[in-house]
């Protein structure tokens, strides 16, 4: 990632992001796919209490419970004195940029 300057910045403010513990996060939008591990071992390693994870569509649906596992194991690699609250939201009701609310 130290190739790339931006990302290597983006990474570095998350990974401080994460240590602290008046934080919270939301992922919206995201397979929590092996491939960025090293991103979500900094959420399993943060300070922070709760990291509310979208869910799209049927929640048993195997892609959606692959995602629920993988961010509940986060969870339980989290140290003690740091415990990381996992919840679901229902992703398709969210409007994060304003998306679909009608301009008044």
């Amino acid at each position: 990632m130290r190739h790339n300057a931006y990302l290597y910045q983006g990474f570095k403010q998350f990974t401080a992001n994460v240590k602290t513990a008046s934080h919270c996060f939301f992922i919206f939008h995201h397979s929590l796919a092996t491939n960025d591990d090293h991103i979500l071992n900094r959420i399993a390693r943060g300070k922070f209490h709760k990291l509310c994870v979208g869910i799209y569509g049927e929640p048993a649906s195997a892609d959606n419970q692959r995602i629920m596992n993988h961010a509940n194991e986060l969870a339980v690699q989290c140290n003690e004195k740091s415990p990381l609250d996992v919840v679901f939201y229902d992703a398709a009701t969210v409007h994060v940029w304003g998306l679909g609310l009608e301009a008044e």
